[in-house]
């Protein structure tokens, strides 16, 4: 090889060189931009789902936080209408003196488990539509031992 040819097959493989070092390099920037591009989006995936998973905790709270607030006088009512029951069902009401307070009572008792379920059921059926976010029960918001278990709103 002579060298001006020489001169010319170097100078064209160092332009093959650049080329192919520009091309790479401008691949490995497509690359690298699809690869942030995937990363954002698999970080707002992981931000939604995060969300989703702190919502649905809160839900959960929120659905305890209603139980223990309505469990103790649901039970008590219940406990009063059960007993109530077996009075009357042992023969207690109707085939001994029947007074005013033993009628009174026992409509009472009926009135008192249908009310505080029926408290219960709107209350869970305001929470579910969204119109009602449930109150905290903190002892700060508790005002009586007959207004301990019912909601704020509720309380006078």
């Amino acid at each position: 090889m002579t060298p001006p040819t020489a001169t010319i097959v170097v100078g064209i493989l160092g332009l093959v060189g650049v080329l192919l070092s520009v091309w790479a390099n401008v691949r490995l920037r497509q690359t690298d931009r699809r690869a942030t591009q995937e990363v954002e989006n698999l970080q707002l995936a992981l931000a939604e789902a995060k969300e989703i998973r702190a919502e649905g905790r809160s839900k959960r709270a929120e659905a305890e936080a209603t139980v223990s607030r309505y469990r103790e006088p649901l039970l008590g009512a219940a406990f009063d209408l059960q007993a109530r029951v077996f009075n009357i069902r042992r023969g207690g009401l109707f085939y001994s003196d029947t007074t005013s307070y033993q009628i009174d009572h026992a409509l009472y008792v009926f009135a008192q488990y249908f009310g505080w379920r029926e408290v219960i059921r709107q209350e869970i059926h305001l929470w579910l539509s969204g119109r009602l976010r449930l109150p905290d029960s903190s002892p700060s918001n508790l005002s009586g031992s007959h207004t301990r278990c019912l909601p704020r709103h509720l309380v006078v």
